[in-house]
């Protein structure tokens, strides 16, 4: 049994809300331009119309009916209504409808004064609503009912050449075309702008959250709480160091004004005499600073660590993998960290040697990590099976964690036991989970710098 993959992030509300605005908006800009085509309609009907006396009471009738109909929609819009879709079909087709009408009362597309511009006022509303797809397909379904219509109207009293009629035609699909495209390059314009400015949204408030906790833990790392934790029997105190510099440090953080702090809690520790270990995550942004790290890190009496790992975010982006260094940077990395111990050292890190269980580590078996949500996992580089301790107790989660630990089975995918570079892999289960939802998946990252680190053992051990 395998834990189902990370969670994935689900379509945003406000993308969702996003969408419907640019549908409102395009309902209200159909409106306004409704408005503009009748006004030119009344206009049109009354001052220098030639057509037969008998239409234009006619025609005037049809454009209140079509009025009253833009004031419904209007009052509507002003009240908060969300159209979607399919209103927009229907006041489309509604539209059609008048148009078409007002054609054949007038007397078709023979009669001396046109009303063909209602027939315009459709087609770039169906690309602002529909775009290019709709805009072509209203002006076809517009070609159609012109020439049928227009040329079956009793008020007819010319007969235009066949060519005025295919230039109309032609005449439609052309403005249908040109507005699509332009409709649907400021669309994807504005798509864009609003995606990138949800993102931007998201960074900042992640920035302003991470300001906040740096200034807390700041803050709060004051020699009261250096004392009250010196009374605690600590296994370790463990704290990240993302750079030597502040350039660096402030680069890899994201927060100004972050470094300062932090240099002043490392002082408050190292007076302290608390059991700390200070921790370097290498990665591309810092790697020029390793060797700088340690002897900071010494100098205040505090054992160095570091690691080559970059993971995945627990909700499966994996963004933080472009900052991840290629394999062999990081054998380059180890060689000169450790020198002539190398061999030794890396050797006895892989959690393969020693156990042949699919979950080979520690989790779940002797080890465990709480949130600060109040979720119980197998390692906090593994956030499964995220039992809820609000609504249970740690024995509880306990026995939850040992169960996955022990019903986990690899699935066709799993190429540990016959792997040649077995004894000198570093991927663990969560680092496959992380990356691809199944923990059996060999990842190329971790086969490369396998098949690197074992190169480098056979050239030590030939010495």
């Amino acid at each position: 049994m395998e834990p189902a993959g990370p969670d994935r992030p689900q379509a945003s509300t406000p993308a969702l809300d996003g969408r419907e605005t640019i549908l409102a908006s395009a309902e209200r800009i159909t409106v306004v331009g409704r408005w503009v085509v009748l006004a030119a309609a009344v206009i049109l009907n009354h001052f220098g119309n030639r057509n037969p006396a008998t239409s234009v009471l006619a025609v005037d009738l049809a454009l209140a009916g079509w009025a009253l109909v833009n004031v419904a929609v209007s009052l509507l819009l002003l009240r908060g209504f969300r159209p979607d879709r399919w209103f927009g079909f229907l006041t489309t087709g509604i539209d059609l409808v008048v148009a078409t009408t007002i054609l054949y009362l007038a007397g078709g597309y023979g009669a001396p004064t046109d009303f063909s511009l209602l027939f315009y006022l459709l087609i770039v509303a169906s690309a602002v609503r529909l775009g290019l797809p709709g805009a072509l397909a209203t002006a076809v379904v517009v070609s159609i009912l012109y020439v049928v219509v227009g040329g079956t109207s009793g008020f007819a009293s010319l007969t235009p050449p066949p060519g005025f009629v295919v230039g109309r035609i032609f005449l439609f699909l052309f403005v249908a075309l040109v507005a699509g495209l332009l409709v649907g390059d400021l669309r994807n314009r504005l798509d864009r702008a609003v995606r990138s400015a949800i993102e931007r949204a998201a960074q900042l408030d992640e920035t302003r959250r991470r300001e906040e906790f740096e200034r807390e833990r700041a803050a709060h790392l004051q020699a009261p709480v250096a004392e009250a934790l010196q009374q605690v029997e600590f296994y370790g105190i463990h704290v990240s160091l993302y750079g030597t510099t502040k350039t660096t440090y402030e680069r890899v953080t994201g927060i100004p004004g972050s470094y300062e702090p932090f240099i002043q809690g490392l002082q408050c520790l190292a007076s302290s005499k608390l059991p700390v270990v200070v921790r370097m995550p290498v990665m591309t942004d810092n790697v020029q600073e390793v060797r700088d790290a340690r002897i900071l890190v010494e100098n205040f009496g505090f054992k160095f660590q570091y690691c080559l790992d970059i993971t995945p975010k627990t909700n499966g982006d994996l963004s933080p993998l472009t900052h991840r260094l290629s394999p062999a940077d990081k054998i380059r990395i180890d060689y000169d960290m450790i020198g002539y111990r190398y061999n030794k050292l890396t050797g006895e890190e892989s959690c393969m040697v020693v156990k042949r269980d699919f979950i080979s580590c520690s989790c779940g078996r002797d080890r465990f990590a709480i949130t600060p949500y109040g979720e119980m996992n197998l390692c906090i580089a593994f956030p499964f099976p995220k039992f809820d301790l609000r609504k249970g107790t740690v024995k509880e989660g306990w026995e939850v964690l040992k169960k996955t630990v022990d019903e986990a089975r690899p699935n066709d995918r799993y190429e540990c036991p016959t792997c040649q570079v077995r004894t000198n892999c570093r991927q663990g289960r969560s680092d496959a989970w992380l990356e691809t939802g199944d923990m059996s998946v060999c990842l190329p990252h971790y086969k490369e710098f396998a098949v690197l680190e074992k190169n480098l053992h056979e050239r030590f051990n030939r010495r």
